[in-house]
């Protein structure tokens, strides 16, 4: 009997440890899994925040150098002298404005009664308002919108770019933003876009569809000419948007390179998907 009790404890005593072993073993299993699934969420939520950090600071660089451009004054008086006929489109705005008013009617007062000025405040307004479109139009929409753009007159952005190469200042804020440009955002299903191409895809898309195209379309209702004192007022309100866009379309067109491109990746979304 008492043999048979030693015998017992043996096999108790390793059953146990064996028990212990697999509990441990499952234990750290378990631990270590969680840990990985852990890191790996923490690293998708450190990448996310890296590169909204990324799109800040690049949005607020490049509309610093958009103003700092747009306010030159060999560049103010280039644009004054042929601002007009810079580019052209064969795109139907005009629809694609009344399709953003069905869905959100403040948009254009919004857009009217908010001053134009040449500063990172009312680039950022632009900038989200332009979020708000993207998001209405789709991506199908806004990439025709793009595509549809052609420059009628280059000469005038190469003069453009002989004044900013003459400058110093001016010339290495655009080596800058050259090499800023090259930091691709690489989160989920996103590949390969230029930050800054699409930011400024997004501030031309914003204002030729709700600034331009309400503006072209009361000229032509009230069939407004060149001479009348409305037609100057409005060219004097217009006059910091036009320095915005002409600037917007050199940085996108000739600097950057951006189109063509197969797709922009929406900026404006958490998720940094695709232009929807």
């Amino acid at each position: 009997m008492i043999i048979w009790g030693k015998n017992m404890n043996k096999k108790i005593l390793i059953g146990s440890i064996i028990a212990t072993i697999i509990l441990i073993g499952v234990s750290f299993t378990s631990v270590v899994g969680f840990h990985s699934v852990n890191f790996e969420i923490k690293d998708e939520e450190n990448k996310e925040i890296n590169n909204k950090k990324d799109l800040e600071e690049s949005k607020e660089i490049l509309f610093e150098i958009i103003i700092e451009i747009a306010e030159n004054p060999e560049i103010k008086k280039l644009f004054k002298d042929n601002k007009q006929n810079l580019f052209s489109s064969n795109y139907d705005y005009r629809e694609v404005f009344f399709q953003l008013l069905k869905q959100k009617f403040t948009f254009p007062f919004e857009m009217i009664f908010h001053k134009p000025s040449l500063s990172y405040d009312y680039l950022d307004f632009i900038f989200n308002h332009g979020c708000e479109i993207i998001d209405i139009l789709g991506k199908e929409t806004v990439l025709k919108l793009i595509a549809s753009v052609k420059i009628t007159d280059e000469e005038i952005f190469e003069e453009l770019n002989n004044i900013v190469i003459n400058n110093d200042e001016l010339s290495d804020s655009i080596v800058n933003l050259i090499r800023m440009n090259e930091k691709i955002i690489s989160i989920k299903n996103l590949t390969d876009t230029p930050i800054l191409c699409v930011i400024l895809a997004v501030v031309f898309i914003t204002i030729v569809v709700f600034i331009y195209t309400p503006v072209n379309f009361i000229i032509e209702i009230f069939n407004i000419t060149p001479d009348m004192p409305i037609a100057k007022l409005i060219l004097l309100i217009l006059s910091p948007i036009d320095f915005i866009f002409l600037t917007t379309l050199y940085l996108f067109f000739f600097i950057f390179d951006c189109f063509p491109s197969p797709y922009y990746p929406s900026v404006c979304s958490d998720s940094y998907g695709d232009l929807t």
